[in-house]
C-alpha cells in the first residue's frame, strides 16, 4: 500500500515527489522542492528575492537575525524549476503571488 502523499517507495533518492507533477502549480512545486532540497525554514525561503539568487551555484542570499548575510544552498533537483519561475523577472519576491497587495484599512471619522 502506498504511503500518504502517493509515494510508493520507487522514487529516486534525492528527488522531490512533487517534481514533474502537472497537477501542482509551478510556484508551489518550486517552493516545496526548494524546501525539500535545502532543509531550511520556510520563512527563509519565502524571504528570497530574485536578485538574491545565484542559480549556477545553487544558492541564494538571505539576511539572518542581526542582519548577518547567510547562504541557502539547495540540491540540483530544486534548481530545475527556478528558471521557469523567474522567467522575465530581474527583481522582487521569488515566490510572487498573483494576488494584489491588501489595501490599508479604512479609518472611520467620528
Amino acid at each position: 500500500m502506498p504511503h500518504r502523499g502517493g509515494h510508493d517507495g520507487s522514487q529516486q533518492p534525492g528527488r522531490s515527489p512533487l517534481l514533474g507533477r502537472l497537477d501542482v502549480a509551478l510556484r508551489e512545486n518550486t517552493l516545496w522542492t526548494t524546501l525539500h532540497g535545502s532543509a531550511v525554514r520556510a520563512e527563509e525561503i519565502l524571504c528570497l528575492n530574485v536578485e538574491d539568487l545565484h542559480p549556477g551555484d545553487k544558492r541564494g542570499r538571505t539576511l539572518a537575525r542581526g542582519g548577518v548575510t547567510e547562504w541557502i544552498h539547495w540540491q540540483s533537483v530544486a534548481a530545475q524549476p527556478l528558471p521557469r519561475l523567474i522567467a522575465g523577472r530581474g527583481h522582487g519576491p521569488l515566490f510572487l503571488t498573483g494576488r494584489a497587495r491588501p489595501s490599508p484599512p479604512r479609518t472611520e471619522e467620528i
